[in-house]
């Protein structure tokens, strides 16, 4: 139902443009917050959603603030939200996660006019979960990798069946059990199975060859 709002020449020259492929989407996606990359990536790497729009439509404040609504979604069981991300400046000091009465007031009456619910995401709560986000970037490079991998579903299998065996393994410990394949092969089809919901990552704030991956339970 909605398309994503193209930056303009003045946003994308006057502003740190993030940029990347989206493997959930399947095209080019470019934001100028840091939050709104921060939260693109929970949703990226989210088994829940199935699609998600940066920019999908503005909202009417008053006749002269219109601003963007941060991204729309939908879930694999057809749910649809519209999320607006709220930096800390506006929210109420020692209340990370309560928008400041009047922006609160102005913001859901003209969400109201509009015919639209929308969910906050607090940027407290973005950095609450930077350690996971902070994995996600690295990995989604290698994610995008495993389309040009003929081989990622063999490596995929192998994958599998070390893990149901072994309970856990590292990086390092599944390219020394797959010795025939390139090492950054594996590592790609992991980062692949962990976009895809079948691995998970022990909690960290590197990526490294030591990370402990685990399949996900079902």
């Amino acid at each position: 139902p909605y398309q994503p709002r193209a930056l303009t020449i003045n946003e994308v020259s006057e502003s740190d443009c993030y940029s990347f492929y989206s493997f959930k989407n399947k095209r080019k996606i470019q934001l100028i917050s840091p939050l709104d990359s921060a939260k693109s990536m929970c949703m990226e790497f989210s088994t829940n959603i199935e699609i998600f729009i940066e920019r999908p439509c503005t909202l009417s404040i008053t006749d002269k603030k219109i601003i963007d609504i941060s991204f729309w979604s939908r879930t694999y069981d057809g749910q649809e939200y519209l999320y607006l991300i709220m930096p800390n400046s506006s929210t109420i000091p020692g209340y990370a996660n309560s928008v400041k009465a009047a922006d609160k007031d102005l913001i859901e009456v003209a969400a109201l006019r509009q015919g639209i619910r929308i969910k906050y995401v607090f940027e407290h709560d973005l950095l609450k979960n930077s350690a996971n986000i902070s994995v996600y970037f690295k990995l989604l490079p290698y994610v995008n990798f495993t389309r040009r991998i003929l081989s990622r579903s063999i490596i995929r299998g192998y994958i599998i069946e070390y893990l149901k065996t072994a309970g856990s393994g590292t990086v390092q410990q599944l390219q020394k059990y797959l010795p025939k394949f390139e090492p950054v092969h594996v590592q790609a089809v992991m980062a692949w199975m962990v976009h895809g919901g079948i691995l998970k990552f022990i909690e960290s704030s590197t990526l490294s060859l030591d990370t402990i991956f685990e399949l996900v339970d079902k």
